[in-house]
């Protein structure tokens, strides 16, 4: 079963945006996230869990290079990968996507209909978040918050 209602921030790169910039593409789409591996211990074989996110902020590169460190001329990050999801603790994500004792973990992830996420669209806890209510239409198209730079 998959969790949901959850909120997440994505990446610099992905997201489309800089710090103190405004909200990019990315902001307001829902996705489905899966662990598969805890990358500090590759022996674990589960349980995995699933959530389902709402990107509502950035991942800035700088202070964030292990995780968040994508840029222009290095598309992934420390450990191999294109994308990076911070799960917001607040919202109660971290505590439903990882097992116990683990707190970060590799796997996939799909966009999906924001029709499947459950959460509300309240205030912006964080200066910089995505606007109230904003939802956005799958990739690629433009109909997210839109662009207001990359990555280095």
């Amino acid at each position: 079963m998959t969790a949901t209602g959850y909120s997440a921030a994505m990446n610099q790169l992905a997201f489309g945006s800089s710090s103190g910039l405004g909200a990019g593409d990315a902001c307001g789409r829902c996705f489905a996230i899966t662990g598969t591996e805890d990358p500090y211990s590759t022996s674990y074989s589960g349980p995995f869990y699933s959530i389902i996110v709402k990107v509502t902020d950035l991942c800035p590169v700088s202070g964030n290079e292990e995780w968040c460190g994508q840029t222009q001329s290095d598309l992934t990050n420390e450990w191999g990968m294109p994308f990076h999801f911070d799960i917001c603790e607040d919202t109660g994500g971290s505590a439903a996507f990882f097992p116990s004792g683990h707190g970060a973990l590799t796997g996939t992830f799909e966009e999906v209909d924001c029709s499947e996420w459950t959460g509300s669209d309240g205030s912006s806890l964080w200066i910089g978040a995505c606007l109230d209510g904003e939802c956005a239409t799958f990739w690629p198209t433009v109909d997210g918050c839109g662009n207001q730079g990359t990555a280095p």
